[in-house]
This record gives C-alpha cells, sequence and structure tokens, in this order.
C-alpha cells in the first residue's frame, strides 16, 4: 500500500495535495529510518550540512530552548504569518492567481526514504511555483549565505517537483532578516517582501538559468529598480531595509542534480549506512552548541572528516 502512496509521478500536483494526509498515514507503514524516525524531515536533512552530530544530539536529548531561537521564531512567524485556506480554495488560487504565496506541508519518497518539510514560503504563479523563500534570522553585521541554507530551499523545491509541480523555471530565496526588527515593521513588510521576491524573480530567472550561480540583491540592484520601487512607497520601505543591512535577499537557482546529491549524501545517515554522525571541522560552531558538554566530537572534530 505504501508504495503505491509514495508513485509521486503517478498523479498530478492537484491529486497529490487532495491525497496528502492518507500519504502521511502511510508513512507508518515503510521500514523506520534512524532512531525509529518514520520519515526524514527537510529543517534535519539541512542541519547535517552545518554539524550532523548535532542532528544527532537534537534526536538523542531534544532541541534545547535558547532566547535567541525563540526571538529568531517570533520574527520569522510575525513575517510569514499567512491565513488558512480551504483545500479547494487553495487549489484554485494555486492555479489562476498570477501570485499566490503560501506556506503548505510537502512530502514525497525521494531516494527510497519518505522526507517531509514546509517551507516558510512558496509563491506560486499560474499553477507553477514561481520561488521558494526561506526566512532566516541574524545577529550583527552581514547575513552571510550557508550551504545549510541552500540545501534546505533546494530539497523543499525538489519535494514541490516530486509532488508534481513543474519546477523548471522556479527560483530559490534565502531571506536574512536582523533579530532585531520592529514588529510593526515585521508587520508592514510582510506581503511587500513577497511582492519585491517576484519583482526579483522575474527579472532574474534567466539569468540563474544561465549561470547557476547564487546573485545577492545588493544597494546597486536595488538602485536599478528604482523607477519601481519608488512608485510604492510600501516595496520602498524593504528597499530601505535592504540597503541598511537589516534584510538581504540571496537568489539561488534551482539544481534538481545538486539537490539529490545533496540528498544522497544525507540518506547515509537516515538509513544507518553511515553510522557514525559527521560533526562539523569549524570549532566556531562547537563554541556556541548548546551540546558541547556532551557532544563526543566537541573537543576533537578536527580527527573527523566532514561533508559540511
Amino acid at each position: 500500500m505504501s508504495e503505491v502512496v509514495f508513485n509521486n509521478k503517478m498523479e498530478s500536483w492537484e491529486e497529490n495535495l487532495r491525497d496528502l494526509p492518507q500519504r502521511l498515514k502511510a508513512i507508518n507503514e515503510k521500514p523506520p529510518l534512524r532512531h525509529g524516525k518514520p520519515y526524514a524531515i527537510v529543517s534535519d536533512i539541512s542541519e547535517q550540512f552545518y554539524c550532523e552530530m548535532k542532528v544527532e544530539m537534537e534526536l538523542r536529548y531534544g532541541r534545547a530552548e535558547t532566547e535567541m531561537k525563540r526571538r529568531g521564531e517570533e520574527i520569522h512567524e510575525e513575517i510569514l504569518r499567512m491565513e488558512k485556506a480551504e483545500l479547494e480554495d487553495f487549489i484554485n488560487g494555486i492555479k489562476l492567481s498570477r501570485l499566490y504565496p503560501a506556506s503548505l506541508l510537502l512530502a514525497a519518497e525521494v531516494e527510497g526514504i519518505p522526507i517531509i518539510g514546509k517551507p516558510d514560503c512558496v509563491a506560486f504563479s499560474r499553477g507553477c511555483p514561481a520561488f521558494v523563500s526561506e526566512l532566516k534570522t541574524f545577529g550583527g553585521g552581514t547575513f552571510r549565505l550557508h550551504n545549510d541554507h541552500v540545501v534546505q530551499a533546494m530539497i523543499y523545491a525538489l519535494l514541490l517537483e516530486e509532488m508534481g509541480f513543474d519546477c523548471s523555471r522556479t527560483t530559490l530565496h534565502i531571506v536574512g532578516a536582523r533579530r532585531e526588527l520592529d514588529q510593526n515593521i515585521q508587520k508592514e513588510i510582510r506581503m511587500p517582501l513577497i511582492y519585491l521576491q517576484y519583482i526579483l524573480h522575474l527579472k532574474f530567472t534567466d539569468h540563474l538559468r544561465t549561470t547557476q550561480r547564487a546573485v545577492y540583491i545588493s544597494k546597486e540592484m536595488l538602485a536599478i529598480l528604482d523607477g519601481i520601487l519608488s512608485k510604492q512607497s510600501d516595496l520602498k520601505r524593504v528597499a530601505e531595509l535592504m540597503s541598511s543591512n537589516a534584510l538581504s535577499i540571496f537568489l539561488v537557482p534551482y539544481s534538481r542534480e545538486k539537490a539529490l546529491n545533496d540528498l544522497r549524501w544525507a540518506k547515509a545517515y537516515w538509513t544507518n549506512e553511515r553510522k557514525e554522525p559527521k560533526p562539523t571541522q569549524k570549532p566556531g560552531k562547537c563554541a556556541v552548541c548548546e551540546f558541547a558538554d556532551r557532544c563526543p566530537a566537541s573537543s576533537s572534530s578536527s580527527s573527523f572528516s566532514s561533508k559540511p
């Protein structure tokens, strides 16, 4: 039964969305993964590329709550809060709208393992995912794009593709937001931020597909869009925050090949083919890790080889 349920390519994306509850129930019929988990979560897979040993510690001992995480999650929820929609209205919105931003649960079996995840935002346009947007909060300094950020967005797009969506022109957007952003500003920029990303998607999709390289939206690039931004005060406010480095946007091309390669490496952990989790080789990560006092690799991470 579970093989039929997770035969992703057999159904259209509409059928896959309608059948999602049954698909999720069928996951429990699959052989369990590492730590008895019925599926791998996209955020855990991406964290393997930050430090796989940290994922192992979290699955063993649970995730620790910190003030930094709590504040980051508050901003995350405020900026990306969206209204719930009935399923058929949701499907029609995806099919008919020029821009339909949504946050939805994705599930598919890829490379033999069930994977689920909920991206921060998928902006659909006429039935296709225009872009996948992931929001990351950061402290002082300048927001930097890291591989685990890209892996997370890349696998979300892969799940969309496996569920029947056409991702041939999908772009991936990694948005950095300062944790100190005022709550009123968070509410003010919620939809303008999505609309600005849509403008950027239209402008840079062909460039990303040609170069296959990430693009940072700099002050100079925003200046090129000034004719559009200056006419709309809400967009101009987002641009001002970006110019002050309170917001940052990276655009990344979607590559099915890269997504599958990264997933194959991560899969070895979940299937127990790789018995020993790979710790980071960067001591700075260990210094701020909540599991440093009980992680077997925290004082000798340099003795391990690691993909992250």
